[in-house]
């Protein structure tokens, strides 16, 4: 693949970078020491809350906890004679794996309500409990607070959820009058959204096409490979950036075009194409806070493309950006 990353599954395989990305020396690491590595300090504290509610065993995975993220690097050997004649030390490998699911677990209960997804999702499932008990006054109230979040984080599957609530509960209180006045705003409320979805569908389908191109050829060198990418960018949403309304749309619209230059060979407009992309995102910051994926994988595009032009000043830039 030219870039890194996909920004979504974010598990896609990484083609070898220029040389300002070689030299780091990969070495087997511990998954547990690799997850405490991960944490941040908000998270880590967290987790010491949370062991400490479980008493005296939770204690003893916590001197495990510290002890580990003490170390720089990974060392059995140093850890076994530290709980030398203790249950940690006797069964480490089972008592590790345990600790591990606890930071899991922790940091589900810690980021439960932290994404917008999993805020409407609780509100989704209260508004259910709430209809289950006929008190649908209260499921308005929260159908309200979740429609106007749903369209600040562009939530457009859950959008779609509310909106069948909303038509679900009008029924419920008999409120037939309303339910006839409402039915064509909501059926063209419904008709948007899926035809944001629609474009966000057809925008990843060209870029899943252009990094599938980019994985088996690299640069096109003949002209069926050009025209191939040609057909691939000639559909009536990917020509338009106008047609990208929504945050996602607007993303995977730089992606691919950005991908389209790399492969014909058009290394500037990769270049602003890249720029273009990091500036989007950063302008939207409460969108980037809710998920840095698509602003690491812009960033990564960008010091790659100002790597291939010779603009590495501005590659370190991007690079430093990314360690942020």
């Amino acid at each position: 693949m030219h870039h890194w990353s996909d920004y979504l599954t974010c598990n896609e395989s990484i083609n070898p970078a220029p040389s300002i990305f070689i030299g780091i020396k990969m070495k087997r690491t511990d998954q547990l020491h690799e997850l405490i590595k991960s944490l941040s300090q908000t998270e880590k504290r967290y987790f010491k809350m949370f062991s400490n509610m479980r008493g005296k065993g939770g204690t003893n995975y916590l001197n495990l906890f510290e002890a580990i993220e003490r170390m720089k690097v990974y060392d059995e050997g140093r850890l076994k004679e530290k709980f030398k004649g203790s249950t940690l030390s006797k069964h480490l490998p089972s008592e590790k794996n345990y600790l591990y699911h606890l930071i899991l677990k922790s940091l589900r209960a810690y980021h439960s309500d932290a994404t917008k997804n999993n805020e409407l999702s609780n509100l989704l499932q209260s508004i259910e409990i709430l209809f289950d008990k006929g008190m649908f006054t209260h499921c308005l109230k929260l159908l309200a607070k979740a429609r106007k979040l749903a369209y600040r984080y562009e939530k457009h599957t859950l959008l779609l959820d509310i909106l069948k609530w909303e038509q679900k509960i009008t029924r419920a209180r008999f409120d037939l009058d309303n339910l006839e006045e409402n039915v064509d705003e909501t059926l063209a409320e419904e008709h948007r959204i899926l035809s944001d979805l629609q474009a966000i569908a057809q925008y990843k389908i060209s870029f899943y096409k252009l990094t599938t191109f980019i994985d088996n050829r690299g640069i096109a060198r003949s002209e069926s490979e050009l025209q191939r990418l040609d057909n691939i960018m000639s559909g009536d949403f990917i020509r338009s950036i106008e047609n990208a309304t929504s945050y996602e749309g607007r993303i995977y619209y730089y992606l691919s075009w950005a991908d389209y230059h790399y492969a014909r060979g058009n290394l500037k407009e990769d270049y602003k194409i890249s720029q273009e992309l990091v500036n989007f995102i950063e302008s939207k910051p409460e969108l980037l806070q809710q998920d840095k994926r698509p602003h690491i994988n812009g960033l990564s595009y960008l010091a790659i493309a100002c790597t291939r032009i010779g603009m590495f000043d501005e590659a370190r830039k991007a690079l430093n950006d990314l360690k942020k």
